[in-house]
């Protein structure tokens, strides 16, 4: 961050590239090891909480760095803005030079790459429907939440009006939710977690869709955008959850980074499909699609939970879900 300050973007643009490459690259291996270290730390229910940490956490530095930070860039000017961002990072450091890191167990043995990348992704080929639900979590939400910016747009709002309500208000509600989800997912477990929280943003895609056909205001779409993101915080504290109650201790990042790549490839996949779909048959079916997939996945997580997770099921027992 601190060499990006020095640079000027104007006329030394590839220089800057590089350098951002480098940040995010950083930025992606510090994900793995906090990630690594919340499973070290949490396990079962207390995950719950975690996973809200995580998610609240990744969102309100996407407030202050997306939002915040770039609201004041014209005032501060570049070098200055990544000078802040090179002094949150040092307070990040700071907190990891102070954490103490669980010690391995006593039986621990040495583990080579190649057998930890086996048994990362062998644990997806072996449990199919554990890995097609990971893909359909993230494809369902995305396929209608990819639109909700095109919508803003072709009514023809500020970039200013957008950035409040998609990035700062939603920001804001994606923090609530994920508090709400990290509550339940302790509670009553990441399937009933998924249950609320997916169902609700299935709702919310749906009620979008069809609001958005006619006339809309900024209020009534920010509070229905607000209840979607408000929602999918919760859906992410699940995802999270279940996820990490998979992983062994011993090679627990890199499992839980193979179930986060798959998790998010159902984004990837489903971004591009419903933009151009939506050329053709215009946004509204597509946002309803969306919403329809969530309350699919909310469906799957309810009636289907101990096939997503067996292990987890046979070690916790009957289910809230079960005694309904």
């Amino acid at each position: 961050a601190l060499a990006i300050a020095a640079l000027d973007p104007i006329t030394m643009l590839p220089a800057v590239l590089v350098w951002f490459i480098a940040l995010n690259l950083c930025a992606a291996t510090q994900d793995i090891a906090v990630d690594g270290f919340a499973v070290s730390l949490m396990r079962g229910r207390e995950l719950g909480p975690a996973n809200s940490a995580q998610i609240g956490g990744f969102k309100l530095g996407n407030l202050f760095g997306g939002g915040v930070l770039l609201a004041l860039s014209g005032t501060l000017g570049w070098s200055v803005v990544f000078v802040i961002m090179a002094g949150c990072i040092a307070l990040a450091l700071v907190a990891v030079l102070r954490a103490h890191e669980p010690a391995p167990p006593g039986d621990a043995v040495p583990v080579h790459t190649a057998s930890v990348i086996r048994r990362a992704l062998g644990q997806l080929v072996r449990e199919p429907v554990y890995a097609v639900f990971l893909f359909a979590a993230k494809f369902g939400e995305t396929t209608g939440g990819t639109l909700i910016k095109p919508i803003m747009v072709r009514h023809a709002w500020s970039r200013e009006m957008i950035g409040t309500i998609d990035g700062t208000f939603g920001s804001i509600a994606t923090i609530l939710g994920a508090v709400l989800g990290g509550v339940l997912a302790r509670r009553r477990g990441w399937a009933s977690a998924m249950v609320v929280m997916s169902g609700l943003q299935g709702l919310a895609l749906l009620s979008i869709a069809f609001y958005q056909h006619g006339t809309i205001t900024p209020v009534g779409f920010g509070l229905l955008l607000a209840c979607e993101n408000f929602a999918g915080g919760g859906v992410g504290v699940a995802v999270f959850m279940l996820a990490m109650s998979k992983c062994d201790r011993d090679i627990a990042s890199s499992q839980f980074t193979a179930a986060q790549v798959l998790y998010m490839s159902g984004g990837a996949a489903a971004g591009p499909l419903s933009s151009a779909a939506a050329d053709h048959l215009g946004i509204t079916p597509l946002v309803a699609t969306g919403g329809v997939l969530a309350l699919l996945v909310a469906f799957v997580a309810g009636r289907w939970h101990r096939r997503i997770d067996p292990e987890r099921s046979a070690a916790d027992g009957p289910t809230r879900l079960e005694q309904l």
